[in-house]
């Protein structure tokens, strides 16, 4: 008799035997308490973003003017342009 060939079950099965699906999601999802529907709420939520106002120019323009004003002929220190921003724009920093 010639030997036989022993082949583990357990590389057949494991490679062959599909995946089990999960049961249940790891994450829950938020529950939204607004009794609008949310395609009013983008709606809402969209026009927020696109209306911003700014009381002041941005921090180039605000350095620009506060250098031209200080005329300073030795210069203008960060301290006193950060003042004169401060004090013109109403800027806390």
């Amino acid at each position: 008799m010639a030997p036989t060939k022993k082949v583990s079950s357990r590389s057949k099965s494991s490679s062959q035997s599909p995946k089990k699906p999960k049961i249940g999601s790891p994450m829950k999802k938020k529950l939204s308490h607004t009794n609008a529907s949310p395609k009013k709420s983008t709606a809402k939520a969209s026009d927020v973003r696109n209306v911003t106002t700014t009381r002041h120019p941005n921090y180039q323009q605000m350095v620009t003017e506060a250098i031209k004003t200080l005329d300073s002929r030795t210069g203008s220190s960060r301290s006193k342009i950060l003042n004169h921003i401060k004090v013109t724009y109403g800027i806390e920093g």
